[in-house]
Protein backbone atom coordinates (compact mmCIF):
# COMPACT_ATOMS: atom_id res chain seq x y z
CA UNK A 1 0.00 0.00 0.00
CA UNK A 2 2.76 2.38 0.86
CA UNK A 3 4.35 1.87 -2.51
CA UNK A 4 1.04 2.42 -4.23
CA UNK A 5 0.47 5.69 -2.45
CA UNK A 6 3.98 6.84 -3.27
CA UNK A 7 3.45 6.15 -6.93
CA UNK A 8 0.15 8.04 -6.89
CA UNK A 9 1.74 11.11 -5.32
CA UNK A 10 4.62 10.97 -7.72
CA UNK A 11 2.25 10.68 -10.66
CA UNK A 12 0.18 13.64 -9.43
CA UNK A 13 3.30 15.73 -9.01
CA UNK A 14 4.38 14.90 -12.51
CA UNK A 15 0.96 15.92 -13.84
CA UNK A 16 1.11 19.18 -11.95
CA UNK A 17 4.60 19.89 -13.20
CA UNK A 18 3.51 19.15 -16.76
CA UNK A 19 0.53 21.44 -16.45
CA UNK A 20 2.71 24.19 -15.04
CA UNK A 21 5.18 23.77 -17.85
CA UNK A 22 2.35 23.90 -20.38
CA UNK A 23 1.01 27.09 -18.77
CA UNK A 24 4.51 28.55 -18.68
CA UNK A 25 5.03 27.71 -22.33
CA UNK A 26 1.66 29.29 -23.12
CA UNK A 27 2.57 32.39 -21.17
CA UNK A 28 5.90 32.57 -22.95
CA UNK A 29 4.20 32.24 -26.31
CA UNK A 30 1.63 34.87 -25.36
CA UNK A 31 4.41 37.17 -24.21
CA UNK A 32 6.27 36.60 -27.46
CA UNK A 33 3.11 37.36 -29.44
CA UNK A 34 2.54 40.51 -27.44
CA UNK A 35 6.16 41.53 -27.96
CA UNK A 36 5.87 40.89 -31.69
CA UNK A 37 2.63 42.88 -31.77
CA UNK A 38 4.26 45.78 -29.92
CA UNK A 39 7.26 45.63 -32.25
CA UNK A 40 4.94 45.58 -35.25
CA UNK A 41 3.08 48.64 -33.99
CA UNK A 42 6.37 50.40 -33.42
CA UNK A 43 7.51 49.53 -36.92
CA UNK A 44 4.25 50.83 -38.36
CA UNK A 45 4.62 54.05 -36.40
CA UNK A 46 8.21 54.39 -37.67
CA UNK A 47 7.09 53.81 -41.27
CA UNK A 48 4.40 56.48 -40.87
CA UNK A 49 6.93 58.90 -39.39
CA UNK A 50 9.40 58.20 -42.19
CA UNK A 51 6.69 58.71 -44.78
CA UNK A 52 5.76 62.05 -43.24
CA UNK A 53 9.42 63.04 -43.16
CA UNK A 54 9.77 62.02 -46.80
CA UNK A 55 6.86 64.29 -47.70
CA UNK A 56 8.41 67.12 -45.68
CA UNK A 57 11.74 66.63 -47.47
CA UNK A 58 10.02 66.60 -50.85
CA UNK A 59 8.37 69.89 -49.92
CA UNK A 60 11.69 71.37 -48.83
CA UNK A 61 13.36 70.15 -52.03
CA UNK A 62 10.55 71.72 -54.08
CA UNK A 63 10.98 75.04 -52.25
CA UNK A 64 14.75 74.92 -52.72
CA UNK A 65 14.37 74.15 -56.41
CA UNK A 66 11.95 77.06 -56.77
CA UNK A 67 14.38 79.34 -54.95
CA UNK A 68 17.22 78.18 -57.22
CA UNK A 69 15.10 78.87 -60.30
CA UNK A 70 14.19 82.31 -58.99
CA UNK A 71 17.84 83.07 -58.24
CA UNK A 72 18.86 81.84 -61.69
CA UNK A 73 16.21 84.07 -63.28
CA UNK A 74 17.32 87.03 -61.17
CA UNK A 75 20.95 86.36 -62.11
CA UNK A 76 20.06 86.23 -65.81
CA UNK A 77 18.18 89.49 -65.46
CA UNK A 78 21.12 91.12 -63.66
CA UNK A 79 23.51 89.82 -66.31
CA UNK A 80 21.26 91.19 -69.04
CA UNK A 81 21.14 94.57 -67.28
CA UNK A 82 24.91 94.57 -66.86
CA UNK A 83 25.36 93.68 -70.53
CA UNK A 84 22.92 96.41 -71.55
CA UNK A 85 24.61 98.93 -69.27
CA UNK A 86 28.02 97.93 -70.62
CA UNK A 87 26.77 98.40 -74.17
CA UNK A 88 25.29 101.79 -73.28
CA UNK A 89 28.53 102.82 -71.59
CA UNK A 90 30.43 101.84 -74.72
CA UNK A 91 28.03 103.87 -76.89
CA UNK A 92 28.28 106.84 -74.52
CA UNK A 93 32.07 106.65 -74.51
CA UNK A 94 32.13 106.38 -78.29
CA UNK A 95 29.87 109.41 -78.63
CA UNK A 96 31.99 111.31 -76.13
CA UNK A 97 35.08 110.62 -78.22
CA UNK A 98 33.23 111.66 -81.37
CA UNK A 99 32.10 114.89 -79.69
CA UNK A 100 35.64 115.71 -78.56
CA UNK A 101 37.04 115.02 -82.03
CA UNK A 102 34.39 117.20 -83.67
CA UNK A 103 34.98 120.05 -81.22
CA UNK A 104 38.73 119.92 -81.82
CA UNK A 105 38.12 119.91 -85.56
CA UNK A 106 35.71 122.86 -85.37
CA UNK A 107 38.13 124.79 -83.15
CA UNK A 108 40.95 124.34 -85.66
CA UNK A 109 38.68 125.73 -88.36
CA UNK A 110 37.69 128.73 -86.25
CA UNK A 111 41.39 129.42 -85.66
CA UNK A 112 41.97 129.12 -89.41
CA UNK A 113 39.18 131.67 -89.94
CA UNK A 114 40.76 134.04 -87.42
CA UNK A 115 44.18 133.73 -89.08
CA UNK A 116 42.56 134.31 -92.45
CA UNK A 117 40.80 137.42 -91.11
CA UNK A 118 44.12 138.69 -89.74
CA UNK A 119 45.51 138.61 -93.27
CA UNK A 120 42.38 140.01 -94.96
CA UNK A 121 41.50 143.25 -93.14
CA UNK A 122 39.68 141.35 -90.36
CA UNK A 123 37.21 139.94 -92.87
CA UNK A 124 36.14 136.33 -92.33
CA UNK A 125 36.10 133.97 -95.32
CA UNK A 126 32.75 133.01 -96.79
CA UNK A 127 33.65 129.33 -97.14
CA UNK A 128 35.87 126.79 -95.41
CA UNK A 129 37.72 126.20 -98.65
CA UNK A 130 38.88 129.84 -98.65
CA UNK A 131 40.58 129.29 -95.28
CA UNK A 132 41.95 125.84 -96.10
CA UNK A 133 45.55 127.11 -96.28
CA UNK A 134 45.27 128.26 -92.65
CA UNK A 135 43.84 124.99 -91.34
CA UNK A 136 46.35 123.04 -89.24
CA UNK A 137 46.18 119.27 -89.48
CA UNK A 138 47.21 117.49 -86.29
CA UNK A 139 47.54 113.85 -85.34
CA UNK A 140 44.73 112.48 -83.15
CA UNK A 141 45.48 111.84 -79.47
CA UNK A 142 47.11 108.51 -78.71
CA UNK A 143 44.08 107.11 -76.92
CA UNK A 144 41.64 108.25 -79.60
CA UNK A 145 40.19 106.15 -82.38
CA UNK A 146 41.92 107.29 -85.60
CA UNK A 147 38.84 106.36 -87.61
CA UNK A 148 36.82 109.05 -85.81
CA UNK A 149 39.26 111.76 -86.84
CA UNK A 150 39.65 110.36 -90.35
CA UNK A 151 35.89 110.68 -90.85
CA UNK A 152 35.90 114.46 -90.25
CA UNK A 153 35.64 116.52 -93.46
CA UNK A 154 35.25 120.26 -94.22
CA UNK A 155 32.03 119.56 -96.09
CA UNK A 156 30.39 118.56 -92.80
CA UNK A 157 30.53 122.19 -91.58
CA UNK A 158 29.05 125.45 -92.82
CA UNK A 159 29.82 129.13 -92.24
CA UNK A 160 27.21 130.94 -90.16
CA UNK A 161 28.76 134.41 -89.79
CA UNK A 162 29.82 136.57 -92.73
CA UNK A 163 31.49 139.84 -91.89
CA UNK A 164 34.49 141.24 -90.08
CA UNK A 165 35.81 140.62 -86.59
CA UNK A 166 35.40 144.32 -85.80
CA UNK A 167 31.65 144.12 -86.27
CA UNK A 168 31.11 141.40 -83.67
CA UNK A 169 29.87 142.70 -80.30
CA UNK A 170 30.18 139.38 -78.41
CA UNK A 171 32.74 137.00 -79.97
CA UNK A 172 32.26 134.32 -77.28
CA UNK A 173 28.54 134.01 -78.03
CA UNK A 174 28.55 134.51 -81.79
CA UNK A 175 28.44 131.37 -83.91
CA UNK A 176 31.03 131.39 -86.69
CA UNK A 177 30.44 127.92 -88.08
CA UNK A 178 28.50 124.78 -87.27
CA UNK A 179 27.97 121.18 -88.28
CA UNK A 180 25.54 120.89 -91.13
CA UNK A 181 23.86 117.84 -89.63
CA UNK A 182 23.10 117.22 -85.95
CA UNK A 183 23.61 113.69 -84.58
CA UNK A 184 21.30 111.69 -82.27
CA UNK A 185 22.22 111.59 -78.61
CA UNK A 186 23.26 108.21 -77.18
CA UNK A 187 20.36 108.37 -74.71
CA UNK A 188 17.90 108.30 -77.59
CA UNK A 189 16.55 111.69 -76.55
CA UNK A 190 17.32 114.78 -78.59
CA UNK A 191 20.38 115.55 -80.70
CA UNK A 192 23.81 117.19 -80.58
CA UNK A 193 25.59 119.65 -82.85
CA UNK A 194 29.07 121.18 -82.77
CA UNK A 195 29.62 124.93 -83.10
CA UNK A 196 32.69 127.13 -83.54
CA UNK A 197 32.54 130.67 -82.17
CA UNK A 198 34.17 133.92 -83.24
CA UNK A 199 36.45 134.01 -80.19
CA UNK A 200 38.01 130.70 -81.31
CA UNK A 201 36.35 128.23 -78.93
CA UNK A 202 34.04 125.38 -79.89
CA UNK A 203 31.36 123.46 -78.07
CA UNK A 204 28.77 120.72 -78.39
CA UNK A 205 25.20 121.83 -77.82
CA UNK A 206 22.47 119.35 -76.91
CA UNK A 207 18.85 120.03 -77.87
CA UNK A 208 16.48 117.75 -75.98
CA UNK A 209 13.84 118.13 -78.69
CA UNK A 210 16.34 118.09 -81.55
CA UNK A 211 15.48 121.68 -82.52
CA UNK A 212 18.40 124.13 -82.42
CA UNK A 213 16.58 127.08 -84.02
CA UNK A 214 15.88 129.20 -80.94
CA UNK A 215 19.29 128.55 -79.37
CA UNK A 216 21.08 129.46 -82.61
CA UNK A 217 18.97 132.60 -83.11
CA UNK A 218 20.30 134.00 -79.83
CA UNK A 219 23.87 133.45 -81.03
CA UNK A 220 23.82 134.59 -84.62
CA UNK A 221 25.77 137.72 -83.72
CA UNK A 222 24.97 141.38 -83.35
CA UNK A 223 27.11 143.63 -85.46
CA UNK A 224 28.68 146.89 -84.31
CA UNK A 225 27.19 149.90 -86.09
CA UNK A 226 29.64 151.47 -88.53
Amino acid sequence: MANGKGLSVSHTAEQTTGQLEEKLAGLREAAADESRQTELLQLRAEVTRLHQREQELEGEIGRLQQAVRQQATALEQRQALVAEDTALQAVREQQKQVGIAKMNYARRWTLAFLMYAGDHDEQFPSTLAAAADYFVTVDPPEAADPAIYAALQPGQYEVMYHGSTAEVTSPATTILLREQEAWPDWTGSGANRVYGFVDGHSEVHHASDGDFTAWEAERMGQRQPR
